[in-house]
């Protein structure tokens, strides 16, 4: 029998949407200080190290607004993303002109023509760059629309729950 004066028993197991940010903050984090320690010493990779630092700092502060219930603290790391994702938005266009017209590429890049060694070395240096841009934007992405997701569950104060067990 169907009893209407129990509350309905919601399914146990769901992933909220704050649980899935301490794992987002984790990875920015750990791909911050693998970034940093890949950098050491190379003072023409500044961009990246600063990225690096500033991913591992705001993955902080988004662990730091979570625990304390702050949304607007995700601002920053939801901005943090979407600028990556500009950026590697810019980059996935050049890089796919750049895999399939490599010649042009490495004649600019080298002042002269190219063998056709270097060619080849440039078709491969372009597609490897494709492919990463195209995971990195991917990437970035997905963590915004988790932060943002983080973000409207804080201010809402409850679980995220499917719309079969909350409207049973």
């Amino acid at each position: 029998m169907d009893d209407c004066s129990s509350p309905p028993k919601y399914r146990s197991g769901l992933l909220s949407s704050r649980t899935a940010l301490y794992g987002v903050a984790l990875v920015t984090i750990s791909m911050g200080i693998l970034g940093l320690y890949h950098n050491i010493g190379s003072s023409h990779q500044m961009l990246c190290n600063v990225a690096s630092g500033l991913g591992i700092a705001l993955g902080g502060l988004a662990i730091y607004a979570v625990q304390n219930h702050k949304p607007s603290l995700l601002n920053p790391f939801l901005a943090y993303f979407l600028v990556i994702f500009a950026f590697d938005f810019v980059v996935v266009p050049l890089a796919l002109f750049g895999s399939m017209h490599p010649d042009m590429v490495c004649a600019y890049a080298k002042q002269r023509d190219c063998e056709f060694d270097e060619i080849e070395q440039m078709r491969v240096q372009m597609q490897k760059t494709l492919m990463c841009t195209t995971g990195s934007a991917i990437v970035s992405m997905a963590f915004a629309i988790m932060t943002k997701k983080a973000y409207n569950e804080i201010i809402v104060g409850h679980m995220a729950l499917p719309n079969y067990a909350r409207f049973k």
